[in-house]
């Protein structure tokens, strides 16, 4: 029986062993996620689509119908300004020009037998040989057929001006982008001159043109370096500037937004007209300045962290011989500078805050403490310090919480080198 009476104790020890190692392995610890106060650069950025066009491109089309006889160019054909690129049929242009040759020959005929006619005229009228009825009639025909004789000249030029527009020439230096006809094809300009080619001019000189909400455009400047990729080629970045910002808005569904002109320098031809860009607008820059994560300008301690603030600071003032507080809480002569207030949340510090101030988690040895400070430039990602902050400080940006268990797997994961050599197993 005693044996039993032994062994029975001797189990509910090693329970007990077990279950108070179980449980303390299960206890959680918490920890602070947290931040080293650096120097560094920060960009304000507007990030915008645009496409991609040619600098100057031009429609080429023809002033008169006909039948295209002939095209020397294609697509991406490089041309010369003054070139030849395409010519219409010219029979019923050279028909017209030699019917306006032949009644401008008429014209000048009657021009010439007036202008005599009128000369006898007027000397038998200036002797009181005619009568002045005459006199008038001959003066009347001479003067309408110099008119009729101008109108047939103004006729050929216009028909000669039609046969030269027949020959349809380059008028920039420039790719051939578009074509619009073939050979054979008839174009009809009786009322709208149809569009022939399309010439884009010096593709090594592009530009973005992208649209800018009407909430951003007020921070876009002229001169501000814009940096941009194409789907094309994901893996470079392009770099312009802004040049011009277009006051006519663009108003769909309510949304307004401005066009915004980008210079965009394409001296690898990489670039093409309508590829889409998506940009980064650099509206502000500042280098070498304090800069701390913007997230941890949102942290707020859980209930959880302020106990355990009170605690500490409890047993450190005990320590000092300070008298105790109350229990379940510390006095307002036991906070630390900065710290009264917290009534557990981050809002009652804030009540206070101007504009451009914020408030941060500052991590000491054993506790946490807020400071205000004073912030300028952001880019979503990281904050300018202006006041309140040196480099250096340990800020806080989260908090979680791990059991002891995990901590000191997590621990011994750090301390043991995969490059080590592993001991050898124990016989």
């Amino acid at each position: 029986m005693k044996k039993i009476y032994y062994i029975i104790i001797i189990l509910i020890v090693l329970v007990s062993i077990y279950a108070y190692v179980r449980i303390g392995s299960n206890k959680e610890v918490l920890s602070f996620e947290t931040t080293v106060i650096e120097k560094g650069n920060i960009s304000s950025i507007i990030t915008a689509t645009g496409s991609l066009e040619a600098i100057t491109t031009v429609e080429v089309g023809t002033q008169v119908s006909g039948i295209i006889q002939n095209i020397f160019v294609d697509f991406n054909s490089e041309v010369k300004s003054g070139q030849t690129i395409a010519i219409l049929d010219t029979t019923m242009l050279h028909s017209s020009l030699l019917s306006a040759k032949a009644d401008l020959q008429q014209r000048k005929a009657n021009l010439d037998y007036y202008k005599k006619n009128y000369e006898r005229v007027k000397l038998l009228y200036e002797s009181k040989t005619v009568a002045e009825s005459e006199y008038d009639q001959a003066e009347w025909n001479y003067e309408t057929a110099k008119a009729n004789y101008n109108a047939s000249l103004a006729s050929l030029e216009k028909a000669q001006i039609n046969l030269n527009y027949a020959t349809i020439v380059s008028p920039i230096n420039g790719v051939i982008v578009s074509r619009s006809v073939d050979e054979g094809q008839t174009v009809a300009a009786s009322f709208n001159t149809p569009t022939l080619f399309s010439i884009a001019q010096d593709l090594t000189k592009m530009q973005v043109v992208a649209s800018i909400d009407e909430a951003d455009i007020g921070q876009v400047k002229e001169g501000n370096k814009v940096m941009f990729t194409v789907d094309a080629f994901p893996d470079d970045e392009f770099e312009g500037k802004v040049i011009q910002i277009r006051l006519e808005p663009t108003i769909s569904q309510n949304v307004v937004t401005y066009n915004v002109l980008i210079d965009a320098p394409n001296p690898d031809l990489k670039l093409m007209p309508g590829m889409t860009a998506s940009l980064n607008i650099m509206v502000a820059q500042e280098n070498d300045v304090l800069k701390i994560e913007s997230k941890a300008l949102r942290y707020s301690p859980s209930q959880d962290v302020l106990m355990e603030m009170r605690k500490l600071m409890m047993a450190n003032r005990n320590k000092k011989g300070a008298p105790a507080s109350k229990p379940g809480g510390v006095s307002r002569k036991q906070m630390p500078p900065g710290e009264m207030k917290t009534g557990g949340t981050k809002g009652m510090f804030s009540r206070n805050l101007r504009d451009g101030e914020a408030l941060v988690w500052v991590k000491t040895e054993e506790l946490i403490r807020p400071k205000r400070i004073k912030t300028g430039l952001s880019d979503g990602s990281y904050t300018t310090i202006l006041e309140g902050l040196e480099e250096g400080e340990v800020i806080v940006t989260g908090e979680t919480t791990k059991n002891k268990k995990e901590q000191g797997e997590e621990q011994d994961k750090e301390q043991k080198s995969p490059f080590m050599p592993s001991k050898p197993p124990k016989r």
